[in-house]
């Protein structure tokens, strides 16, 4: 289990196939040689083996890749159109980039850039939204150590050309945003004759002030992101999808839901680094027309900021929704 007070699912990725071995063979073997420099004891110690990118740089070297690293998921959500969010999954959000390297020199052993987006739907006999979340990963395997990456990077980050590898990064992604590495499709029946989905319905004016509200929550989540909100357990996240039912009958909306997806990195001795990805549908409580919600949700400013506005006819703000979503996950 992960975000606490959401429909979640969760999957789990390693940077190394799991090495299945006889008796006679170390799991150390499995793992591969250390670097030059490490000590006996590093190599015994098969939890010191690899450390995360971030464990390993220090001062200056930290912070560009922390900046960096943030950028270019702002330089996928640039030219992801132009590729990549055209299929099934328009709404592909890059989450983390990531590396393994050794913990004395820093050798760089395998990065990773994974990603999540979602198919929502309606079921049209009880208005419920509802959301899968599908996961992505491309996985890399650059030279040299992780200050020589930290260097590569370019302005544009998604236009680096890292060190032993052919071609910038955008041209690594290659067909790994293709297929999922994780993804519940759909129920077969979800047709009815009461409730729509927004998204498949609304048009002109209406469209374009539910577009606008959803642009600028987006905004204001990645901003509040960047703030308090995405501290602790789950630090990269991401918004896919703003999603509400509409009734036939009258318009009045049926349920709404916010689906985030959020990404966890962790460490085994026997898997190497790994990413953990959850996708949560935060539910919205609101009471009204899909006018109302988009008037109370106006990217304009009225000195009250988006989250923190009282949804319509409830007077729940969206801050306090999402708070259900990302409490503390059980420890495993």
């Amino acid at each position: 289990m992960g975000l606490a007070g959401a429909d979640v699912m969760s999957v789990r990725t390693s940077f190394k196939a799991l090495c299945l071995v006889g008796p006679a063979v170390s799991l150390a073997a499995c793992a591969g040689a250390p670097d030059e420099a490490d000590t006996d004891e590093d190599v015994a110690n098969l939890g010191a083996r690899s450390v995360e990118i971030t464990d390993f740089l220090r001062g200056e070297d930290r912070t560009r890749w922390t900046v960096m690293t943030a950028k270019l998921r702002q330089s996928f959500d640039q030219v992801c159109g132009d590729r990549y969010c055209t299929g099934e999954f328009p709404n592909l959000r890059s989450l983390t980039f990531t590396c393994a390297v050794s913990p004395k020199l820093g050798k760089i052993q395998e990065c990773i850039w994974t990603f999540a987006g979602s198919k929502d739907w309606v079921f049209g006999s009880t208005g419920s939204a509802r959301s899968s979340v599908a996961a992505f990963e491309c996985r890399m395997k650059p030279s040299g150590r992780a200050k020589d990456l930290v260097k590569a990077f370019a302005d544009d980050p998604i236009t680096s050309v890292l060190p032993g590898l052919e071609g910038t990064l955008y041209e690594q992604l290659g067909d790994c945003l293709v297929d999922p590495i994780s993804y519940v499709p759909p129920p077969e029946v979800i047709d009815g004759p009461d409730y729509v989905s927004v998204l498949d319905t609304v048009e002109g004016e209406t469209r374009e002030a539910y577009d606008a509200m959803t642009e600028g929550l987006e905004k204001a989540f990645t901003q509040t992101c960047a703030g308090t909100r995405c501290d602790g357990e789950w630090p990269h996240r991401a918004s896919l999808r703003f999603n509400c039912s509409e009734r036939v009958s009258d318009g009045q909306l049926g349920s709404c839901t916010w689906t985030i997806a959020a990404n966890q990195i962790g460490y085994n001795a026997r898997e190497g680094i790994f990413a953990v990805l959850n996708g949560a549908m935060c539910d919205v409580p609101v009471t009204g027309t899909l006018a109302d919600l988009t008037q109370a949700l106006a990217p304009v400013d009225t000195g009250t900021p988006l989250l923190e506005r009282p949804l319509p006819g409830t007077g729940v703000t969206l801050s306090s929704a999402l708070a259900d979503c990302f409490a503390p996950a059980p420890t495993e």
